[in-house]
């Protein structure tokens, strides 16, 4: 297997890669195309969400390849990082929305959005908004480099970790690194489910600093 390549913090001028693999990873997305009405309003969403809120919180972080390409990312949040985006910033997402897919999509996509932060634990932790690899680059072990990179951030943080997971296929890479369901739940207005996952703690061991 070909080593996945090297992990580099995402910044503002990455937006439009990003755009494109999250776009292609979640075209399909139960929940994203519930709220469009239809699929394709993945890149355009995630495009605005990066452009407007995740580059400046600066724990995003994608892979390279040795042809220089960008083949995988994740976005991420960590403890005390407020995920509510500027008064500008929220009308330029809803503007995203309502261009793609109309008012419909835009009431459902707001209605989504307080679901979910309704149901955010309360206690310090980091969060992975969304994780994606380029269609020609799965099977790699890239997937996984983006997950365990996640993981060590949460465990030098101490705290735990916590995602939304709107793809049943997808549970089982997030419980082998340690995410465990928490309870699953149906979205607002009759939308498909989606699985709340939180990473406990990883308590390490402490160094015993005792003469001998």
């Amino acid at each position: 297997m070909a080593h996945p390549g090297i992990i580099i913090k995402a910044s503002l001028a990455d937006t439009s890669v990003i755009a494109d693999i999250l776009g292609e990873a979640f075209y399909n997305d139960p929940i994203v195309c519930y709220a469009a009405g239809r699929p394709g309003l993945a890149r355009h969403l995630f495009a605005a969400e990066f452009r407007h809120l995740y580059a400046r919180l600066g724990c995003s972080f994608y892979i390279r390849n040795e042809q220089e390409q960008m083949i995988g990312c994740a976005l991420w949040a960590k403890p005390g990082q407020r995920l509510d985006p500027s008064l500008l910033a929220q009308l330029n997402i809803a503007w995203a929305v309502f261009k793609f897919a109309g008012l419909g999509a835009l009431q459902r996509g707001l209605a989504l959005d307080a679901f979910l932060k309704g149901n955010h634990p309360q206690e310090p932790h980091c969060y992975l908004h969304a994780i994606g690899v380029k269609s020609t680059c799965r099977g790699q072990g890239v997937g996984s480099r983006l997950m365990a990179h996640g993981v060590k951030m949460a465990d030098h943080e101490q705290v735990p970790a916590y995602l939304e997971n709107s793809n049943e296929l997808n549970l089982p890479l997030y419980q082998k690194y340690g995410f465990e369901v928490i309870e699953k739940k149906n979205t607002p207005n009759g939308g498909p489910p989606i699985w709340l996952m939180r990473r406990p703690l990883q308590v390490t061991n402490p160094v015993n600093n005792t003469a001998s």
